[in-house]
């Protein structure tokens, strides 16, 4: 739909640095990029409001959300209960070939850190997370989780610990 298209091209400008956490964003000039009405932008923006990525001020203005050292690791927190949850669920699906697999990830992922090449880190870090979903599907957790996991993992980095 139009809002899904609008609402990814918000996030890729958010992931890329275009719109920084604390920015205003200017909903006329999105509009006019896009050649769309206000609808679909709203529509967009509600649902980055519901995910807790913007705050909408009626009548005045919508601002990119900052998230703090405490949300980073409340947020993931909530991942780690609810993927834990899925590991159990999912548990007769993991067979040896899928654990070593999931083994190279993180040992991969560590080598990445290191290197400080989180473009590749970030892929595998997708990748790995997902075994969780794709193990032990559930679409009310996949609900929840999406849009905890794209509010860490993609707004710019540069301003995150990198613990």
């Amino acid at each position: 739909s139009l809002r899904d298209k609008v609402y990814d091209y918000l996030c890729n400008a958010m992931h890329k640095g275009e719109m920084l956490p604390g920015a205003v964003i200017d909903q006329k000039k999105i509009c006019n990029e896009l050649s769309i009405s206000r609808t679909p932008l709203s529509n967009a923006l509600i649902r980055l409001d519901a995910e807790g990525i913007v705050s909408i001020y009626p009548r005045s203005r919508v601002v990119v959300n900052k998230l703090e050292e405490e949300d980073i690791n409340y947020l993931y927190e909530i991942i780690g209960t609810i993927e834990s949850t899925l590991v159990v669920k999912g548990f007769d699906n993991y067979t040896n070939d899928i654990l070593n697999e999931m083994e190279l990830c993180n040992k991969q992922m560590t080598i990445f850190i290191e290197n400080g090449d989180l473009r590749s880190y970030e892929r595998l870090h997708y990748r790995f997370h997902k075994f969780f979903i794709d193990l032990a599907p559930n679409t009310f957790a996949e609900r929840i989780l999406r849009p905890i996991k794209n509010r860490l993992w993609d707004f710019p980095k540069n301003s995150f610990p990198q613990q």
